[in-house]
């Protein structure tokens, strides 16, 4: 278990050993790691150190590889892409208040009326307190309320938080600052030629399709080849391949460089069309989605969960966690989602040949629940931690 108390920063842990680094020294459990001679043992000494240790434990001859890629793989370092859940917060308070519309309320006038807490800056519990308000008070017809809250207003004011919430993410596009295309390829890499990587994503936005895009990989994403593209879940299942000439055996050649995408909360580009199907919208033009279909990040996530597309998306998560002979990679996946979490905790204790690789920009500090669990259940499973970023040194350990 990595304990949250200790001093220093680990880079590296599970059952045993632990990798950290405290007061510019460097250890391996409790043992100091030092150079034979007098010289200084450096930070890049020790990142090798643990490079080997990663190595070990991602060079194994895997059938199945399944990424699951949180909020904090699509922070690039560029404001323009990609933001933290509390950046969103300072985004959308800050169009609130220069709002000059009157039809909007702000997050301050919520608090002075005591709808949500004091000092509550979680856009997800702001956002699950407004949209049960809606629910609650649309029902009260009093006036002396009516003077208390405009029901209207409460409505669309949470429209816009979701609208700010669509606009954030619809701009990030994929550019040479990302580093997406290199762990798709350095990832597929690993797996045997009829095996695809499987990359499963709570954010929104389109950069792993750019990224599968710059590589000249195909994205199985769920939805069909037609124009426009229909969601049908049954697409996973297929392999393209093709007969090798004059072959006695009828060989069959399966095409590589494809990967799966299961975006579980939705994409900016997929709406309902009239016939009430999901499509896939073939544009860059952001005004083209009217509709955007996305699971906001609130309460009401947990029961969207179990609605179409999300359910189907979902089962096809936890069927791949559930493979043989798997490696189960995590990026800037906080686990706060109790419902992904679960899932995830029970295919670790049920498949023997799971192996888990939890990645973060940082492994100390205080966690949720979530992750104290799964550091604690490393000492029982095989789970893995270790210290990096998409953007940043994580790829330099695979």
């Amino acid at each position: 278990m990595l304990n949250k108390n200790v001093k220093g920063t680990y880079f590296y842990g599970f059952n045993t050993p632990k990798y950290k680094q405290e007061n510019k020294k460097y250890y391996k459990d409790d043992t100091e790691l030092v150079q034979d001679s007098d010289q200084e043992f450096t930070l890049q000494m020790f990142k090798d150190i643990v490079k080997v240790e990663v190595q070990k434990l991602i060079n194994k001859p895997y059938e199945n590889i399944v990424v699951l890629a949180g909020a904090g793989a699509s922070i690039v370092g560029d404001k323009s892409k990609g933001k933290t859940v509390s950046q969103l917060y300072d985004d959308i308070n800050r169009s609130l208040l220069n709002d000059k519309s009157g039809e909007l309320y702000t997050f301050d006038y919520f608090r002075s009326k005591k709808i949500i807490d004091e000092d509550d800056k979680n856009l997800e519990n702001i956002l699950s307190v407004l949209i049960k308000a809606v629910g609650l008070f649309e029902g009260i017809k009093d006036e002396k309320f009516s003077k208390f809250i405009d029901v209207n207003k409460l409505k669309q004011t949470v429209e816009k938080i979701k609208q700010s919430i669509y606009q954030a993410t619809s701009t990030y596009a994929f550019d040479n600052s990302c580093k997406h295309n290199i762990l798709i390829k350095k990832l597929s890499g690993h797996l045997p030629n009829n095996s695809r990587l499987n990359i499963v994503t709570t954010n929104y936005d389109r950069l792993f399709e750019g990224a599968a895009s710059a590589l000249g990989f195909w994205v199985f994403d769920g939805f069909s080849f037609s124009n426009p593209p229909v969601f049908d879940a049954d697409i996973f299942d297929w392999k393209l391949v093709k007969e090798i000439p004059n072959s006695k055996t009828q060989e069959l050649k399966y095409r590589s460089n494809m990967i799966n995408l299961l975006k579980i909360h939705g994409s900016v580009d997929w709406e309902m069309d009239e016939k009430g199907q999901l499509i896939k919208v073939l544009t860059n033009k952001q005004k083209d989605v009217i509709n955007p279909v996305m699971i906001f990040p609130s309460s009401e996530k947990y029961m969207q969960s179990y609605q179409e597309p999300y359910f189907s998306l979902m089962t096809k998560f936890q069927e791949l966690l559930r493979k043989p002979n798997t490696l189960f990679m995590t990026i800037g996946f906080s686990f706060a989602d109790n419902h992904i979490f679960e899932m995830i905790l029970q295919s670790i204790k049920h498949n023997n040949s799971l192996s888990t690789l939890i990645t973060d920009y940082t492994l100390d500090g205080n966690k949720n629940p979530n992750w104290e669990e799964l550091s604690e259940k490393s000492e029982m499973y095989d789970i893995h931690f270790l210290k990096g970023a998409l953007n940043n040194d994580l790829l330099d350990y695979l």
